[in-house]
């Protein structure tokens, strides 16, 4: 493994969810393309350029997996008009007061990842026996996440309204008490005191 970098096999798999997710996003909306407001386009190129730099260094890192990272770092910024296709869909479904929520939940996936794949870059140049469990938290993370966002389209399809908004709602809380429990889970909470009258228990 190249020295001090992200496990080539944990961005691989980042790359085809990535792929996978964004495909089914643009399938189910992409009869409600429409023009997005520039801030909305501002935010997704700003997490395709960190998308672009992530493969960019890992392919001077990976020469073996450099078609693989290339095609990601190509196909993703060409696919955010997937997102773009989401917006609207909720939009056009739910009403303008729902949007905010839908793409916290858009935006959150991408960031959250990024950030987990910083914490594995830590640890991958390291002998820390917690490398495994942070890869297999980061993985099982990805597929919950990938899963809830499919949810969310669903949900946002077969519902209006207020309906439709509460589902968004209950996705998105869902997804950050996944992100609470793997945060406990790569960093466990300090045991609490020992009651008064305990200390010697044991």
């Amino acid at each position: 493994m190249a020295e001090g970098n992200l496990p080539a096999e944990v961005f691989q798999r980042f790359v085809v969810q990535c792929l996978v997710l964004l495909d089914d996003v643009q399938k189910g909306t992409s009869v409600l393309a429409q023009r997005t407001p520039e801030g909305l386009q501002e935010m997704l190129m700003e997490v395709a350029s960190v998308s672009r730099q992530v493969s960019d260094d890992l392919s001077s890192q990976y020469p073996q997996q450099r078609e693989l990272l290339e095609l990601g770092s190509v196909r993703f910024p060409c696919q955010l008009d997937s997102c773009f296709y989401l917006s609207n869909f909720i939009r056009s479904t739910c009403g303008t007061r729902v949007l905010p929520a839908g793409l916290a939940c858009i935006i959150a996936f991408w960031w959250i990842l990024r950030d987990m794949l910083k914490e594995i870059d830590v640890v991958a140049s390291q002998d820390n026996p917690y490398r495994p469990a942070l890869q297999a938290v980061c993985s099982s993370y990805t597929l919950h996440t990938v899963e809830s966002l499919r949810f969310l389209l669903d949900a946002i399809g077969e519902s209006t309204g207020d309906t439709g908004r509460t589902e968004i709602e209950r996705v998105f809380q869902a997804m950050s008490g996944l992100l609470l429990n793997m945060v406990e889970e790569l960093y466990p909470s300090p045991p609490p005191p020992p009651m008064p009258g305990f200390e010697q228990a044991g």
